[in-house]
């Protein structure tokens, strides 16, 4: 038996068991009543949480080109509605995961994060591409780093702001600099090929 954290003298406790049995609850949440005889079963707020969090949860991953991280989630939350906090959010990815609503891969360290998704998703996404099982076995072979929604839309905006030079003889040059906060930063100017 745990104390649940928060209020000092609530009367809730947090009963954890093991068992062989697999209908046994791994844990409870329980209220003393008011004359301190019987406790009663209360609700479990990651329980709460996850049925106020999971219609919009899953019109984000319903739209995804791509399994998605904690970070990516969180940026496509619909503008709307309010976007749940990291702990919450996790909490309710976990429990979802562990009911077999949604799919998760990755070891959750920085090059290999969570990626969470729908497992119906993944028949639509092999109808967009027909090599898209050999290119997620292809990436786990060579042990590739995964690059996340946002980063890819960075990286595509990146390069959608570079532009060719105008004159036809000219050519790129890199140019390195130090702006004030000591950042390195490169920008490309043109140079005319006749000198």
């Amino acid at each position: 038996m745990r104390h649940p954290g928060g209020d000092p003298l609530t009367r809730r406790r947090r009963f954890l068991a093991l068992s062989r049995h697999a209908e046994t609850p791994r844990q409870l949440l329980l209220e003393l009543n008011p004359e301190g005889t019987d406790y009663i079963p209360l609700p479990d707020e990651v329980e709460e949480d996850l049925q106020a969090i999971w219609d919009p949860l899953r019109m984000v991953l319903d739209d995804a080109p791509q399994k998605l991280t904690r970070d990516d989630i969180v940026s496509e939350w619909p503008p709307d509605l309010a976007k749940p906090s990291p702990a919450s959010l996790w909490r309710c990815l976990r429990r979802a995961v562990d009911r077999g609503l949604l799919a998760c891969e990755g070891t959750g360290k920085r090059s290999d994060p969570f990626r969470y998704w729908l497992p119906e998703r993944e028949a639509a996404w092999r109808e967009q591409n027909p090599l898209y099982d050999e290119l997620e076995k292809q990436c786990r072979d060579l042990n590739l780093p995964f690059i996340s929604l946002k980063e890819k839309r960075r990286r595509l905006s990146q390069s959608a702001s570079i532009r060719m030079p105008a004159s036809k003889g000219g050519r790129w040059r890199r140019e390195r600099f130090r702006s004030k906060r000591g950042v390195e930063r490169r920008s490309f100017t043109t140079v005319s090929a006749q000198r």
